[in-house]
Parts: structure tokens; C-alpha cells; sequence
């Protein structure tokens, strides 16, 4: 599985690679729309084998491509681990592993026990409603 927290707030549980890249544009990940984790609950970042690209058609209309990545682990002190990303606000989408943050905070829990905290990089943050 992988985790993935939308710039909205939201929290997806993505079964593998493949169900990432269908549903999280290369566009998008590359604009940090979207932050990534393992099941132990360390950040994943993305690597594009192919970039994302951009061209412009009649010189007035912009066509955009994406591209192909993978997901790293990285172990950089800069990113937050998945449990510190859980901040107030964020919602968990409608899957068949878990019915609430807290039940999914449990499971993570038990999982990581060796993420080390970080303070570099904040966590992406819900939008406010309204």
C-alpha cells in the first residue's frame, strides 16, 4: 500500500504504483499537490523517468503530458514522516481498510516505530472550507 495526502486535505490508500500514478497526474505531483508514503509511514518522493511536458499549440493553447515516475523512500530529515502529516483537518477517503483517521493512526502506529521525527519541511496543510 501506499499513503497518499492531497494538497486538500485528503487522505488516500493506494494499493500499489500503478493505482498512484493512475489516479495522482505527474502534473500534480510535481506541483507538491500530493505527498506519499510507505506502509511503515515514511515519505516517498518522486522520480520521473519520463518528465512531464509542456506545449503550446497556435502559440495561444498550453498542452500538458505527464509524465512517468516511480516512488523512493527517502530517509531525508527535510520531509515529515506520515504520522506527523496527520494533522487536525485531514480527512480519510472512503476505503475498505479503515473507517476513520484514528483507526488508521493505530495501525500506523504499530507499524512505524522507528520514523524518526522531523522538523524541516511542514506537512501539507488542509485548505480552510469556506
Amino acid at each position: 500500500m501506499i499513503f497518499a495526502i492531497g494538497e486538500d486535505g485528503v487522505l488516500s490508500i493506494l494499493l500499489d504504483l500503478a493505482a498512484v500514478q493512475r489516479d495522482c497526474e505527474g502534473i500534480d505531483v510535481e506541483s507538491d499537490v500530493w505527498e506519499f508514503f510507505d506502509e511503515e509511514g515514511f515519505p516517498l518522493v518522486p522520480v520521473f523517468s519520463i518528465p512531464n511536458k509542456t506545449t503550446k499549440k497556435f502559440g495561444i493553447f498550453s498542452i500538458l503530458a505527464s509524465g512517468v515516475y516511480d516512488l523512493q523512500r527517502t530517509e531525508d530529515q527535510g520531509y515529515p514522516n506520515l504520522l506527523e502529516s496527520l494533522t487536525e483537518g485531514i480527512v480519510l477517503e472512503k476505503n475498505p481498510f479503515f473507517k476513520t483517521v484514528d483507526e488508521f493512526k493505530m495501525f500506523l502506529t504499530r507499524r512505524s516505530t522507528s520514523l524518526p521525527s522531523v522538523t524541516g519541511r511542514s506537512a501539507i496543510k488542509p485548505r480552510s472550507a469556506g
